[in-house]
């Protein structure tokens, strides 16, 4: 369910765990975006139950983002070889090792939930998939109104959500 509400910044929030919608513990599960540029960005935090919350955490460790940091490496390596005879071969080596490094932690993130439970796994990616920033604009200095757009995989939530904030679908 999509849903646009006016961007401030206290929202009110259902009571129940935007993941699993089990009663909330006093945690949160925190989603983000940026523009394009990356120099705009916004951040919701969503209450999350005790489970869901411990689900948030699973990440690639330091372990992971050493591998991340090879991937890294052999991407750089890969871009500038491919990049040498070009005169914009540096380019080619900083993309290649931007995107190593984010390959790199995606798959370590990937081996660390393959280690989980099963009823873990599944909690993560019904975490995931539980809200998600699609689009923003701030607030403008002539109108002073800027807007959120959400959405949530939980039809009862976006709903509550959206009532509780003034919001529309």
């Amino acid at each position: 369910m999509r849903v646009q509400v006016e961007y401030f910044s206290p929202y009110s929030m259902p009571t129940v765990c935007v993941g699993c919608g089990n009663p909330v513990a006093p945690k949160t599960y925190e989603v983000s975006k940026s523009n394009m540029k990356g120099d705009e960005s916004v951040g919701l935090k969503f209450p999350v139950c005790e489970e869901c919350f411990a689900a948030s955490k699973v990440g690639p460790g330091w372990l992971g983002c050493l591998g991340g940091l090879l991937v890294a490496i052999v991407g750089a390596a890969i871009g500038g070889s491919l990049g040498s005879s070009l005169d914009w071969g540096g380019w080619l080596m900083v993309g290649g090792g931007f995107f190593g490094l984010i390959a790199g932690i995606w798959i370590s993130r990937k081996l660390a939930i393959s280690k989980k439970s099963p009823d873990m796994q599944e909690r993560i990616a019904r975490l995931d998939k539980s809200v998600r920033i699609m689009g923003f604009s701030l607030p403008s200095l002539l109108s002073g109104k800027g807007w959120i757009k959400l959405d949530f995989a939980d039809a009862a939530y976006g709903t509550q959500f959206m009532r509780l904030n003034g919001g529309k679908a």
